[in-house]
């Protein structure tokens, strides 16, 4: 329960669904209950270590589709954020040929 709760939106999302059912606790309170729980506990056998592993492992198979998408979100979440990307790499473009072209002119 510790790694899923990390914080207040987690709580939100638990009692969404259902798993949480206690309403009358503050969202904020219930993560920083969770986050402190069994930190003074140190588990000797952990059985779901090779599942964690396999977990890890699929996860990273994704990651560049994961940082695609966050950077889509985070920068081109309208359309006339990528209308206005896609013309400055036009601009670019069209500035790095004439230079080109300025300096070495067709004969």
């Amino acid at each position: 329960m510790k790694s899923l709760i990390r914080s207040p939106r987690d709580v939100k999302l638990l009692k969404k669904k259902g798993i949480i059912s206690q309403y009358w606790i503050d969202d904020q309170e219930y993560s920083t209950y969770f986050r402190s729980l069994l930190d003074e506990v140190f588990p000797t056998d952990f059985y779901f270590g090779s599942l964690c592993c396999q977990v890890d492992a699929y996860a990273n198979k994704f990651w560049f589709r994961r940082k695609m998408s966050a950077l889509y979100h985070t920068y081109f979440s309208t359309a006339w954020s990528m209308t206005s990307f896609i013309a400055a790499i036009c601009l670019f473009i069209l500035t790095v040929l004439q230079t080109y072209f300025t300096i070495n002119p067709a004969r």
